[in-house]
């Protein structure tokens, strides 16, 4: 995907209304929870879970406000929320995390199409991140097993998912699996990486 390629998704997403707007930072949110599982605390999982579960329940039918808030509110007095420093592994847990208040930001209609353009345009930058561990991995038959480019793969899932999410006229529980399975491809990639990317990242 070229920059301007980029662009006209980009204003795409500004003309959608809130609830495809939330339904893009949903799935982005999906895709990345595979580093929550591996890597956050059983109780931070429990609660992303739920939090994506009243996100793609807003996509649907309206929710109160009052909880996507209270569930922000819980997302970040999480301990992986309260590291701030990259050197240490958590911090990678705490940029999964960026996604889902993003999804719980649009449910609520917090600038609903901004946060699908920062959640698309940061996953870009995360899943480029995990392109580069493969590459700097010392085993090449692992690398080479793999056979994954984490980048190109999710630009092609960006463009289905704009797409999918644009075509639809009303939100509806057939319209969230489909979009919930693009992002599971995805979310496979990132779960099969983790391992090299964490390699990677205590080497770094």
């Amino acid at each position: 995907m070229n920059s301007n390629s980029y662009d006209v998704l980009c204003q795409k997403i500004r003309k959608m209304p809130d609830w495809k707007a939330a339904a893009l930072c949903a799935a982005s949110a999906d895709k990345v929870t595979p580093i929550v599982v591996g890597l956050g605390l059983p109780s931070t999982l429990r609660l992303v879970e739920k939090c994506l579960e009243f996100v793609w329940a807003s996509v649907v039918h309206s929710v109160a406000h009052e909880e996507g808030t209270r569930l922000t509110s819980l997302l970040e007095s999480t301990p992986e929320w309260e590291c701030d420093d990259p050197s240490y592994l958590p911090f990678v847990v705490t940029m999964a995390l960026d996604f889902v208040r993003f999804a719980l930001w649009a449910a609520t209609s917090v600038s609903a199409n901004e946060q699908a353009e920062r959640a698309l345009s940061l996953l870009l930058e995360v899943a480029e991140s995990f392109d580069t561990s493969i590459t700097q991995f010392p085993d090449d038959r692992t690398v080479k097993s793999l056979g994954v480019q984490l980048h190109r793969s999710e630009q092609s899932s960006q463009d289905r998912l704009v797409g999918t999410i644009e075509s639809a006229s009303v939100p509806s529980a057939d319209l969230v699996a489909t979009l919930r399975q693009e992002a599971k491809g995805i979310a496979e990639l990132f779960g099969k990486t983790l391992p090299i990317y964490c390699y990677y990242y205590v080497q770094g």
